[in-house]
């Protein structure tokens, strides 16, 4: 489904209005204090597993929104998913930093890029079949 390119940056800028107080919202959980890179000791490989899966599935729909709204400032769909990818790794580098201040919250390079790998999925997807 092809969107036009006004319509897929709405919705992209929806959907990251969603996601962010989603990705920076106190989650119950009290890491310990500034964790950085912790998580390998205190988490199951299998949270670790499901927490890398669950942000690149949150990050494809962005990906694949920025690509199609890109395609007019990008013409190679190369420079697309490279603009869309390296768009969305500033995104995650903001929001982990900002979750470094917050005490309910923790920031992780897996993080960065596991959105990022996201981001970048859902551009190729939206190249190639979108």
């Amino acid at each position: 489904m092809k969107l036009s390119v006004r319509s897929s940056l709405i919705a992209a800028g929806l959907y990251l209005a969603v996601l962010l107080p989603a990705l920076v919202m106190d989650n119950g959980f009290r890491p310990h204090p500034r964790a950085y890179l912790l998580e390998f000791r205190f988490a199951s490989p299998s949270r670790l597993a499901a927490d890398a899966i669950l942000n690149v599935a949150a990050f494809v729909p962005l990906g694949w929104l920025l690509a199609q709204g890109s395609r007019d400032i990008a013409a190679s769909s190369r420079g697309r998913v490279l603009s869309v990818g390296g768009f969305c790794l500033a995104v995650s580098l903001t929001v982990e930093t900002l979750q470094f201040f917050l005490p309910s919250r923790y920031s992780s390079l897996i993080d960065v890029l596991t959105d990022t790998a996201g981001a970048v999925i859902g551009a190729v997807v939206a190249d190639r079949w979108g």
